[in-house]
């Protein structure tokens, strides 16, 4: 089991997710499909589906029409994982 811990920017991100109106449910899917299983089991694939050239891991889930993302740092895993960034990612 690993320990999750936010970056300041990630936690102000899910903290105004958290205080938006209507964002909610946003927050409930995200804690449900992915914080739980990267506190779970980091290292499974489902979770490592996509990976940045500096290291860090994209998990996207779909709440609606809303794309989001959180990428996480598990450079000290199974220990920890430190999530950096919460909410959508622009496309290219």
């Amino acid at each position: 089991m690993a320990d999750l811990m936010f970056d300041a920017g990630a936690d102000a991100q899910l903290t105004e997710l958290e205080n938006t109106p209507g964002s909610q449910a946003i927050v409930q899917v995200l804690e449900e499909r992915v914080f739980r299983f990267l506190a779970r089991d980091p290292s499974d694939p489902v979770l490592r589906r996509r990976r940045f050239t500096n290291g860090l891991w994209a998990v996207t889930v779909w709440v609606g029409d809303d794309e989001m993302s959180v990428l996480w740092d598990g450079e000290d895993l199974p220990e920890t994982v430190v999530i950096r960034y919460v909410g959508r990612l622009p496309h290219r």
